[in-house]
């Protein structure tokens, strides 16, 4: 199957000259969920591409063309990913499913605007939801919500992966390569998910639960070589160390 994943844009990306002064005003770094998902996809499905709206435009030709687009939102990207998934489903024959973290604490509302939405980590629940849609089953496994009718069916949570050492594959976001040396796309690696703390500010714990689970070192270690070469492009760093011009920092998340 033709497999796409988009990253709605607070802010999509306009191709203009006064890029060259103002682009690096926003953060453009892109997905490292989504791109961790389409690497797990890749693994079953040979089509499978990404598009960030940080970082260029979508092609619709292309998009419109997929069995199936999952689109990831946070509650700031949220409109517009909804605006997206109403475009495809009048415009396509695509099945289109939303995830994410704003998706995943309110998938009645995200239910509204796709066939499906994917509750939770989509590391083991994507590769199943697509194989119901290769084999044309009912899609009633856990983690999946979606309406039926004039309600929300959600079929209940499921385990979080344990598994977790997943490096991405940087090379299936499209014109990612080409973008990379700006100041606000910088390297990035994620070495856990969950968190044991209760910030009121966070969501993050509702999502990924209160027990802290890790990627091996040596996973972590691999990914970090990966996103250093994939970002030295030689024109610019994406952050300097104090003192060391031509070191690289890379953003990890412990």
């Amino acid at each position: 199957m033709k497999i796409r994943f988009i990253e709605p844009g607070n802010l999509p990306y306009r191709r203009s000259l006064l890029n060259y002064f103002v682009y690096d005003k926003y953060v453009r770094t892109p997905s490292h969920g989504l791109l961790t998902l389409a690497t797990i996809v890749n693994r079953v499905e040979k089509d499978v591409l990404i598009y960030s709206e940080s970082i260029s435009k979508i092609r619709w030709s292309d998009v419109l063309d997929a069995d199936v687009v999952f689109i990831g939102i946070f509650t700031f990207n949220a409109n517009r990913g909804y605006e997206l998934a109403e475009y495809i489903r009048e415009n396509s024959k695509a099945l289109v499913a939303i995830g994410g973290l704003h998706a995943t604490l309110n998938y009645p509302e995200a239910a509204l605007h796709c066939n499906y939405v994917m509750v939770g980590e989509g590391d083991e629940l994507l590769p199943e939801f697509l194989e119901c849609v290769r084999k044309g089953l009912p899609v009633d496994i856990p983690g999946v919500a979606y309406q039926s009718c004039d309600r929300v069916i959600y079929n209940g949570e499921r385990p979080v992966p344990q598994n977790i050492d997943v490096i991405p594959d940087r090379d299936l976001l499209f014109n990612y390569k080409k973008m990379v040396g700006y100041n606000t796309i910088w390297p990035q690696v994620h070495a856990s998910r969950g968190c044991p703390h209760n910030c009121d500010y966070c969501a993050l714990v509702h999502a990924f639960g209160r027990t802290v689970r890790t990627r091996s070192p040596e996973n972590v270690v691999e990914d970090i070589r990966q996103a250093i070469a994939f970002h030295d492009n030689g024109r610019r760093l994406a952050a300097e160390l104090p003192g060391s011009p031509n070191a690289w920092r890379v953003y990890v998340s412990i």
